[in-house]
């Protein structure tokens, strides 16, 4: 499996957290997380993520036959999204999946696409994404 090159996406800019409040300021909501929600153990100050929009593409067998692993995937996803790992899932019209991960590393993302094998053995796409303000910040300086 070739997950292309590793991407450490980083804000420029401290982040910062009133006392009492669980909301992190300074980053869009889209590529932070609340130090009480944040399962890799960070805490307010500089966080990195490393997202990834995965797609799969299931082997093709009878819908039928693969009912009850499908509800198995269902139910290993439920926490993932919970934790804050998995930021959105989407079934495929059909069968597949497409799934927003935020991950510390590529060896987190290794784990969890071949946990999801395991229970719905697919082809994966993954494409490694960039914070939208960083793609920005990168153009101002050329």
């Amino acid at each position: 499996m070739r997950t292309g090159p590793s991407i450490v996406l980083a804000h420029p800019h401290p982040i910062e957290k009133n006392p009492g409040d669980d909301a992190v300021r300074g980053v869009s909501p889209l590529y932070t997380r609340s130090a009480a929600a944040n399962p890799h153990g960070q805490t307010a100050g500089l966080q990195t993520f490393m997202l990834f929009l995965v797609i799969s593409d299931p082997r093709p067998e009878p819908p039928s036959s693969v009912t009850s692993q499908r509800k198995r995937y269902w139910d290993w996803i439920a926490p993932l999204q919970e934790s804050g790992e998995v930021r959105s899932v989407h079934a495929k019209v059909g069968r597949g999946a497409v799934v927003l991960f935020d991950v510390p590393s590529n060896e987190r993302l290794h784990q969890r696409l071949n946990e999801w094998a395991d229970l719905i053995p697919a082809h994966f796409q993954i494409h490694a994404l960039i914070d939208p303000a960083a793609a920005k910040a990168f153009l101002d300086k050329t």
